[in-house]
């Protein structure tokens, strides 16, 4: 029996790629469209613990908005999260990952 035909669209193959690898690598998934992202990660079950990333599904092609990539660091930072930008590329399978957080620096105690 076969399955139900998958969409053949770079977006749907970027997010399954990527989905596939980080759930190969031991990671739980789920769905990241509250906060603006493709998949929140968690290294433990979700519900046991919070996750650590935001994940964004990047074609290696296409170029990041300087400002999304703001909005997105802000975001991460306000809910205590990394992002984890999965870049794939159309000639591989597994994605290339670039891991970052807000810097928010430490005032002095002097000013």
């Amino acid at each position: 029996m076969e399955g139900p035909p998958l969409p053949e669209s770079s977006v749907f193959r970027i997010r399954l790629n990527t989905f596939r690898d980080l759930w190969r690598r031991g990671y739980y998934l789920t769905c990241g469209l509250k906060f603006g992202c493709d998949y929140l990660a968690y290294e433990s079950v979700p519900g046991e613990d919070h996750s650590k990333w935001l994940v964004k599904c990047v074609d290696s092609q296409d170029t990041l908005s300087f400002l999304d990539l703001i909005a997105l660091s802000r975001l991460s930072s306000q809910v205590k999260k990394h992002v984890l930008l999965a870049i794939v590329s159309p000639d591989t399978l597994s994605p290339y990952y670039i891991e970052y957080s807000w810097w928010k620096p430490q005032r002095s105690q002097n000013i």
